[in-house]
C-alpha cells in the first residue's frame, strides 16, 4: 500500500496564512472606520488604507498630507486655517508643545489664544508688557496676517508658532484667519473601500472554508496520524 504520509501530512501552515490575512483584513478595516468617523472633523488627515500592507504597526507614516478645502468663517475671527502642507500649529500640551491642524481657537479670560480644549496656542515674540484684555474690546479687533503676526488694533501682538514636518526648501505655510480647513477624507472613496472589503472578507472566508473541507477530507480518507 503507498505510503500517503508523507504527501498529505496535516500542517496547520494554511490556517495560519489564511489567519494572518484575516488579521490584516481587521485592521484594514479600523483604518477605513476611522477615516469615515472623522470625515466631519476639523484639519482630519486620512490614512492611506493600503499602508496597511505596507507598515502594519505604523501606518501612521502613510498619512495622506494633501490639504483640505479651507471655508470661512466670518463669526469667528480667530478662526485659522493652515495653508501648506507639512504644517501644524502648536498649543501647550501635558508634556510639552502638541501639533495640530484644527485652528478652532478663541480669546479666553485670561487674554491667551486658546484651542476648544482651553489648551494654549503657542504665540512667539509677544511683548511681556502687553495684556491683550487691557488693548481689545472685540475678537473683531485682532488681526492676523498670512505670516501669523497678530495684531490688536495695529499693535504687535506676537506671531502664531508654526512648526513644520519635511519641509521642502522654500516651502512655507501661510495662516488664513477666519477659516477652517475641513478633513481631507474622501468619504465616498472609503465608503466604496468598505464595500470591496466585505466582498473580500467573504472571499477569505469561503477560501478557509474550502481549506478546511480538504483537509478534513484527506484526515477522514487516510487516517488521523497522516
Amino acid at each position: 500500500m503507498p505510503n500517503y504520509a508523507n504527501q498529505y501530512s496535516y500542517t496547520p501552515t494554511n490556517d495560519i496564512v489564511f489567519r494572518g490575512m484575516e488579521e490584516t483584513e481587521d485592521r484594514l478595516g479600523l483604518l477605513i472606520k476611522n477615516n469615515i468617523k472623522h470625515a466631519n472633523t476639523i484639519g482630519f488627515k486620512s490614512v492611506f488604507t493600503n499602508s496597511i500592507m505596507l507598515d502594519p504597526e505604523g501606518s501612521a507614516n502613510f498619512r495622506n498630507e494633501s490639504q483640505g478645502v479651507n471655508i470661512k468663517t466670518p463669526n469667528a475671527p480667530l478662526n485659522m486655517a493652515i495653508d501648506g502642507k507639512n504644517a501644524f500649529f502648536l498649543v501647550e500640551g501635558k508634556d510639552g508643545p502638541e501639533r495640530t491642524r484644527d485652528g478652532r481657537f478663541r480669546l479666553n479670560e485670561d487674554g491667551n489664544i486658546v484651542n476648544f480644549k482651553g489648551q494654549e496656542l503657542v504665540v512667539l515674540n509677544r511683548p511681556t508688557d502687553l495684556d491683550i484684555r487691557d488693548s481689545i474690546k472685540y475678537t473683531e479687533d485682532i488681526k492676523i496676517n498670512r505670516f501669523g503676526e497678530i495684531r490688536v488694533k495695529g499693535k504687535f501682538c506676537g506671531k502664531v508658532a508654526i512648526d513644520y514636518h519635511k519641509r521642502l526648501p522654500g516651502e512655507y505655510a501661510q495662516i488664513l484667519q477666519g477659516h477652517l480647513e475641513q478633513s481631507n477624507v474622501n468619504l465616498e472613496d472609503n465608503i466604496m473601500k468598505v464595500v470591496e472589503l466585505k466582498r473580500h472578507y467573504e472571499s477569505l472566508q469561503n477560501m478557509m472554508a474550502m481549506n478546511l473541507a480538504v483537509e478534513k477530507s484527506l484526515i477522514d480518507t487516510y487516517g488521523r496520524n497522516v
